[in-house]
């Protein structure tokens, strides 16, 4: 291949690499797209088709543009639209708003802000869509599921071919090098298998893979169906539309050209992500258009979610069982040495076993000045030093492999020997040591989908770019230079052989102790009451007691979260006996930092085994979150009080509710419930008891003695335990109590948040003009914030009520002209939703002059 070929493919690719994707001017058609300016009121773009999605047939769809939203959509919606918009959300993910009749059609209805935009997406409705609650629990045994990663793969991609009813469903990894392989498939029978194919990391470039971390769920209905232009009110409109959450987004005419090479129809992808990084893709291919219904993807994009947190449980134990048994052999090795032999010296000696140890042909044992020893098939000395010096900054934190050498450019090195690849490490000490394994060529054939060095260039709008391969026929090339590939079980190995080593350089009297410590955090990873098997009871506990998607998602995801928190407490802190009073600040914090806190802590330091911690907090999060809706915790005026102390050599703990709503049992039982009274006595061999009051929730637990260990001696006459830290700063200035009256309860949780950091010390809210009456007979306010629609009501009369009493107010609003305000009220400032952190600030300020 001549030079100037060569220059003209690299340009190509990196064309590809650069291609706008997020701003192409157009959509799918198999919905409509509207844009306007930030408070929803002046459509700026509509795509193409938006009469015709709507069924009008008396206008055209670029008649909206510059006109106000409401001429297009009710204000009811409208007003939705603004709420939601409210949201801190929106900024970063797509918002469902479901099912609407508009203009006589039934569409779904979404909408995110894109940092410039408001965008609104409308898609027509079909009857064969509607959403059956039963895709929830089939998805759900997917989940049930916990074998290896391998096997939990190859599951999934079946599963969701028997759910969905694509043609082919597969698991993509991305590899090292940025090419992928497909690891799992399932397909109809009359199509060619996929499985090991691996594609060149160009076939799915940077910005798509950036965009699926945004975006987890990626549709195309129907490659071959022509994409709607967006439209636009005025010259200064046409800077191009940012599509990056948006669903209807359309596609690269360069995907298209592959997936029809590849004999696809329709295509669909959820992302699988570790550790926030994307792993691979589920990817979907149908033969024919299809698209499935909007639940039907909300379902799917949570399986994606919750299927990557399992699969990096699941990836995270098959690590610690490698280095388990890597840990259990180096410590044998090791204790073979010969005793009151020097570091370097027991190194030196153990590297025969080492080598073993990683499937490796040589190693070398240097410094930072000269060659300790060597084992085996080794490079020269100089070849050594130069890939340590090559290699220098990513020593400092990571592991290092390569499996081609030739491929690095060192020239000071003119030969590798038999060595073909490498994988060394440091070994911080009082000076820099390093530990190099060498591996010897092995000649592997690679399969690919399709000639990977095939490539041709072909131009378009942006200069030469590469043209998608017509044959994706199995081809199969001979990797040679190469040594065997360096495994996630090899990495696992070296992380713990560096460690081991590490440990034996600091103090080799106490290396079991110190292994045994530094395991701890894997073993707790591996031990917290299973993460896995929780989620999976979890996941189908919540089903049962909640009546729709939406529903269980966000009761889903509290539960999860608390998890999580449990997780971070025991792992993130290397705690074998996580502090109880800790464990309660994870769920009560936003009570404890109030200016008069509702919640008591009284008892002595008293820390929890770690392996208890997560069903504990599950149990402390139902009580907090029945306290937070029904309970104490709902009114102003409830408390909490929370008491352990010793008893029977175990720990009783007693969590009491009053002055909050009256109590009455309730109707059905759900998982909550069970959870509170079950998983204590049937896990751990303790007791519990819960109580329906009528002045408030009683729960009582005792816990045996192997759960817990006192910090300090406990005391028979309970002490109250100071105040939890918070961890959020004062507020610069106390301004005092505000009283929010919105029926919106996501609203008022975004605006307290807002309020609290703008320094107000108590904030109540009311839904109703009769609660926030009341608010006002019991409580002085500096100020209020009045959303002037209140379902059936207006907060008119909370306003004639602050006018009197000379209490500053401002009203806010998802309406332009719904309602006329009164003469005497007009002077009050009015804030539209969605409402500006910047602007709400700025009014309140001016009101109560500061």
């Amino acid at each position: 291949m001549s030079a100037d070929s060569t220059q003209l493919q690299a340009l190509a690719l990196s064309n590809c690499h650069r291609e706008p994707i997020h701003i192409i001017g157009n959509i799918q058609p198999f919905g409509a797209l509207i844009a306007t300016d930030r408070a929803l009121e002046q459509i700026t773009h509509v795509s193409a088709n938006l009469a015709s999605i709507l069924g009008q047939t008396e206008w055209a769809s670029a008649d909206a543009l510059g006109q106000a939203l409401e001429t297009v959509l009710p204000g009811q919606l409208i007003h939705n639209l603004r709420n939601v918009c409210g949201l801190s959300t929106i900024r970063s993910q797509r918002e469902r708003l479901g099912i609407h009749e508009l203009w006589g059609q039934r569409l779904e209805v979404a909408v995110h802000f894109n940092g410039a935009q408001t965008l609104i997406e409308l898609e027509p409705l079909c009857s064969d869509q509607e959403y059956s609650n039963a895709s929830v629990v089939n998805v759900k045994s997917i989940l049930d599921q916990l074998p290896d990663s391998t096997a939990m793969l190859s599951l999934a991609v079946k599963e969701l071919r028997n759910r969905t009813g694509f043609s082919r469903v597969m698991a993509y990894q991305f590899l090292q090098d940025g090419a992928g392989e497909v690891v799992a498939e399932a397909r109809a029978s009359d199509l060619e298998p996929y499985l090991g194919m691996r594609y060149p990391a160009s076939d799915i470039p940077d910005q798509v893979r950036s965009l699926a971390l945004k975006t987890t769920l990626r549709v195309i209905g129907d490659i071959h169906a022509t994409p709607v232009p967006l439209l636009a009110w005025q010259e200064t409109e046409k800077t191009p539309v940012d599509l990056t959450l948006t669903l209807l987004r359309g596609v690269s005419p360069v995907h298209l050209e592959y997936l029809t090479n590849m004999g696809v129809g329709a295509s669909m992808n959820v992302a699988i992500t570790i550790g926030g990084k994307l792993w691979g893709l589920f990817a979907f291919h149908h033969q024919q258009p299809k698209l499935i219904s909007p639940d039907s993807r909300s379902t799917l994009d949570l399986f994606g979610q919750l299927f990557s947190l399992r699969f990096q449980q699941v990836l995270a134990e098959e690590r610690f069982r490698d280095r388990r048994r890597a840990a259990s052999t180096l410590d044998k090795i090791v204790t073979k040495q010969v005793p009151g032999s020097d570091w370097p010296a027991t190194v030196t000696q153990a590297q025969p076993q080492l080598c073993k140890l990683l499937s490796a042909q040589g190693v070398a044992f240097a410094s930072d000045r000269d060659l300790v020893s060597t084992h085996g098939e080794v490079p020269s000395e100089t070849a050594i030093a130069a890939l340590i010096n090559h290699s220098q900054a990513q020593l400092e934190s990571e592991i290092v492999t390569l499996e081609s050498l030739r491929q690095i450019n060192l020239p000071t090195v003119d030969s590798w020997g038999d060595s073909a690849g490498a994988l060394l490490f440091a070994l911080p000490s009082t000076q820099p040591f390093y530990l190099v394994f060498f591996r010897s060529e092995t000649v592997k054939a690679l399969r690919w989908g399709g000639n990977p060095e095939k490539k041709e260039v072909a131009y378009g709008e942006f200069g030469p770019r590469l043209r998608p391969r017509a044959s994706f026929e199995e081809y199969t090339a001979m990797a040679r230079g190469r040594c065997h590939s360096w495994s996630r079980r090899d990495l696992a190995v070296a992380l713990e052989m560096r460690t081991e080593l590490i440990r034996l350089a600091e103090n080799r009297v106490q290396r079991f102790q110190q292994r045994q410590q530094n395991l701890l955090v894997a073993e707790l990873n591996h031990r917290v009451r299973n993460i896995l098997a929780l989620i999976r009871s979890v996941t189908r506990q919540t089903h049962s007691s909640t009546d729709s998607i939406a529903d269980y998602t966000q009761m889903l995801e509290q539960r999860i979260a608390a998890l999580a928190a449990a997780h971070d407490l025991v792992a993130g802190h290397e705690l074998e006996w996580p502090a109880l009073s800790n464990l309660l600040a994870i769920e009560l914090r936003p009570y404890l930092v109030d200016a008069q806190p509702r919640v008591r802590l009284i008892g002595p330091e008293v820390g929890f085994k770690a392996n208890f911690v997560p069903t504990f907090v599950l149990v402390l999060h139902e009580l907090a979150s029945n306290a937070a809706k029904y309970g104490a915790l709902s009114v102003p005026e409830g408390q909490l009080t929370v008491r352990w102390f010793e008893t029977d050599g175990g720990v009783s703990f007693h969590w009491h509710e009053s002055k909050g709503p009256s109590v009455e049992p309730p109707q059905r039982r759900g998982f909550g419930r069970d959870l509170i009274e079950r998983a204590i006595p049937y896990e751990f061999e303790g007791d519990a008891t819960l109580r329906f009051l009528s002045n408030g929730v009683e729960a009582e637990f005792w816990l045996p003695s192997e759960l817990v260990r006192w910090q300090t001696e406990p005391d028979p006459e309970p002490v109250e335990s100071p105040e939890p830290p918070s961890s959020e700063a004062p507020p610069q200035t106390h301004l005092g109590s505000v009283l929010v009256v919105e029926d919106n309860m996501l609203l008022v949780m975004d605006m307290e948040n807002s309020l609290r950091k703008l320094g107000f010390e108590k904030i109540d809210a009311a839904p109703s003009v009769a609660r926030a009456l009341k608010c006002l007979d019991n409580n002085q306010y500096r100020v209020c914030v009045l959303d002037i629609d209140l379902k059936k009501e207006t907060s008119f009369q909370i306003a004639q009520r602050l006018l009197e009493q000379q209490i500053p107010f401002t009203f806010t609003t998802g309406y332009d002209s719904k309602f006329s305000i009164p003469e005497e009220l007009r002077e009050a400032p009015l804030i539209k939703k969605p409402i500006e952190m910047a602007e709400l600030e700025e009014t309140l300020r001016q009101l109560i002059d500061l």
